[in-house]
């Protein structure tokens, strides 16, 4: 009995023993979950996952600034996190931590395409101030709805436009924000509309080019080149080396303002390598902080970057060449074929510098029509179907066709009939006065020059025209300096001629005329950039 009685008290206290262990480990189990749940940091700069904690660890890829990553865990100023399906090393220094409000903008974004050069207004309605134009084929960031317009995100600006000339963009293009495959002509390869040689040819990569990998059929791969997209043999086509993609970029070129050290490391301490004299250009490669990272005379090393300040290799710029004829230097931007074209007004009512007069992604920019001092524009402005300054029969109207040429004409009368004003918004993206041309149909043609007094003599000129296989040409002419004087009429159209071109316009020159390039002033003149009101631009 006393036995039967102990064995139940055994048992009693076994059985509150495993509940109290079992109960202990439940909440044990609920705290590990708790403490796995995913906290978000976001990088505040293009930054590299390494293998370990700290720098002397291989790269695993670089994270680019504004992405999240999720963390793991941490060792000293360092966080494990992941990222892109891979996990390492990243300073916690170029970290910052996710609220709530920034956790919920990662959820995913409707996104639309413009079918045109759009513009991008304070309001619903074509009423309203214009912010932008979006060029064509760009993407916004839907965000509401107000009647046929809606509101949208684009370069960092918050505006309407009319849903009309907006898609949803296809798979080829959503697909296109991921990392590119690309691949380089080894010899000239016809783009085509299949993929056969019986399908029709849309143009002709030349040899050395970079196009874009999209997918595969056969033996044939499908590829975009020049905002174009159609296939290619791949028996043309090889990986490009990493020394081919970098010399695709652009370079960008510090000058010395002193007789500078180039050292093995980023401070005072470490052994020079050479000294540079004052005035030489330098390659920049990177950035250790108030050091640059440069390459001279096939030296590689670091230099304080308070003895450099910007300069442009203008033989170095991609598209860009100097020439001289009359005894005046021409600065010319040539495009690539089929390259986005468009205008701006810049800021309403108001003349500012061209450098004040920006778009996104802007390659090359010149300045483009006449103002008076009233700011009215010189001629018709004619934009995506809307007019904001009417015709003047004494300035020729370049259309910029939605086929990709240009045409340049004269309407010698005041105002354009209601039937010519209406094709010319259905068939053009723009049309712009701009006072006489210089070209037509290949073959010189200086109509209503008569109507300037200085087309006769040499002043700084701006000239605009196209080739005959698409491709754009900007040429500004350095003046009213020693050494170049500028360019009379005749001579811009001799130019332009010899340039390639079978449509050529002058446009507002003399103290106006300025050349951008990458953000960069390349022509030079006797006198400051003068304040203009609208521009002309070629966008990646």
């Amino acid at each position: 009995m006393r036995n039967s009685l102990t064995q139940k008290i055994v048992l009693i206290f076994i059985t509150f023993g495993l509940v109290l262990f079992g109960t202990t480990d439940l909440y044990t189990k609920v705290d590990a979950a708790t403490v796995s749940s995913s906290t978000l940091y976001q990088t505040t700069a293009n930054v590299n996952l390494r293998a370990g904690s700290s720098n002397k660890h291989k790269v695993i890829l670089t994270i680019p600034k504004g992405k999240n990553v999720t963390y793991l865990s941490k060792s000293g100023s360092w966080f494990k996190v992941k990222y892109a399906n891979k996990t390492g090393f990243v300073s916690s220094s170029y970290l910052k931590k996710l609220t709530a409000n920034s956790q919920t903008s990662t959820q995913a974004t409707v996104t639309y395409q413009t079918t045109a050069n759009i513009n991008l207004r304070t309001g619903a309605s074509n009423k309203h101030k214009v912010i932008l134009t979006i060029p064509k084929g760009k993407n916004v960031t839907y965000l509401s709805k107000s009647g046929s317009w809606f509101k949208v995100k684009y370069a960092n600006k918050t505006g309407f436009v009319s849903s009309s000339y907006l898609k949803k963009p296809t798979a080829n293009s959503q697909a296109s924000t991921q990392a590119t495959v690309t691949y380089q002509t080894t010899a000239n390869v016809n783009l085509r509309t299949g993929a056969s040689n019986k399908h029709k040819v849309i143009l002709t990569i030349p040899k050395g080019k970079n196009v874009t990998y999209l997918s595969k059929s056969g033996s044939w791969f499908k590829v975009k080149y020049a905002n174009k997209t159609g296939f290619v043999s791949s028996s043309y086509l090889k990986k490009p080396t990493a020394n081919s993609q970098t010399n695709s970029q652009a370079t960008v070129t510090y000058q010395t303002t002193a007789n500078v050290n180039l050292r093995t490391g980023a401070s005072n301490k470490h052994k020079v390598i050479l000294t540079i004299p004052k005035g030489k250009n330098v390659t920049y490669l990177s950035k250790s902080g108030s050091w640059f990272k440069v390459k001279y005379a096939n030296k590689t090393g670091f230099v304080n970057s308070t003895y450099m300040k910007k300069s442009v290799i203008k033989e170095t710029v991609p598209n860009y060449k100097n020439v001289r004829y009359y005894n005046t230097n021409i600065h010319i931007y040539t495009s690539n074929p089929n390259a986005n074209l468009t205008v701006s007004k810049g800021k309403p009512n108001v003349l500012e510098p061209l450098s004040s007069i920006k778009l996104p992604n802007e390659l090359a920019k010149i300045n483009l029509g006449f103002f008076n001092s009233k700011m009215e524009h010189g001629g018709l402005f004619m934009v995506n179907g809307q007019v904001t300054s009417n015709h003047n029969p004494k300035y020729v109207i370049m259309e910029y066709k939605k086929t990709g040429k240009i045409d340049i004409r004269s309407i010698a009368t005041p105002l354009i009939n209601l039937q010519e004003l209406e094709d010319m918004k259905e068939n053009n993206y723009f049309a712009v006065g701009t006072s006489y041309s210089l070209v037509q149909n290949g073959k010189i043609n200086l109509a209503h020059s008569e109507y300037f007094s200085h087309s006769k003599s040499r002043n700084p000129r701006t000239l605009f025209g196209q080739t005959k296989d698409g491709r754009f040409i900007m040429a500004v002419t350095d003046g009213r300096i020693n050494g170049s004087s500028g360019l009379t009429a005749s001579q811009s159209a001799d130019v332009m001629m010899k340039l390639g071109a079978v449509e050529a316009v002058n446009l507002d020159g003399g103290g106006s005329s300025t050349l951008y390039i990458n953000g960069n002033l390349i022509n030079k003149l006797g006198e400051s950039p003068r304040k203009i009101g609208s521009a002309l631009f070629i966008t990646k």
